[in-house]
């Protein structure tokens, strides 16, 4: 049996595998931890199984946790930038860019969606908007930023029933 090793990561997304059976579960390592994560691990081989324990990790016990906050992990953030946050307009945007929402959109506004601007317009028509800007600022209504979060909600649920990944 080879060493015991654990390697620190952050739990980042998941993936339902409908057809498998299974729930994929992704994590992020730093990438300078990238050859300590692959000589305890290996490298994922086709056609055989790697089985590794997954564990939570309490921030409390390791270093990087001060005396005032000890469940701070502040010493242990990943090298990387922090994850891009985009206004609801550029969410709607790329959402009506993508060819999978398109048959979802489609379903719910009950007229032809198989190109973009078609996504668009179901999209507006759905949300009660003529500009995705609608869904942004301080005088964004409540109502039409709620129904545009529950569409979306909707989508991921959708996609995740149907065994894709999630999208933001």
């Amino acid at each position: 049996m080879s060493e015991p090793a654990a390697i620190l990561a952050t739990y980042s997304d998941f993936k339902l595998i409908k057809t498998r059976g299974v729930l994929q579960l992704i994590f992020e390592v730093d990438l300078s931890k990238m050859p300590d994560a692959f000589k305890h691990l290996g490298y994922p081989t086709p056609g055989t199984e790697n089985f590794v324990g997954i564990a939570k990790v309490n921030t409390k016990n390791l270093a990087g946790g001060t005396a005032s906050n000890p469940g701070s992990a502040d010493g242990l953030r990943l090298n990387r930038p922090p994850a891009k946050t985009f206004d609801n307009s550029a969410r709607a945007a790329l959402l009506t860019k993508d060819p999978e929402f398109w048959p979802f959109i489609m379903q719910r506004c009950g007229g032809m969606v198989h190109n973009e601007a078609q996504a668009d317009i179901a999209l507006k028509r759905l949300c009660s908007i003529s500009s995705k800007r609608e869904l942004d600022g301080p005088l964004a209504n409540k109502v039409v930023v709620q129904r545009f979060e529950k569409l979306t909600g909707d989508f991921r649920a959708w996609q995740q029933a149907r065994g894709h990944g999630v999208i933001q």
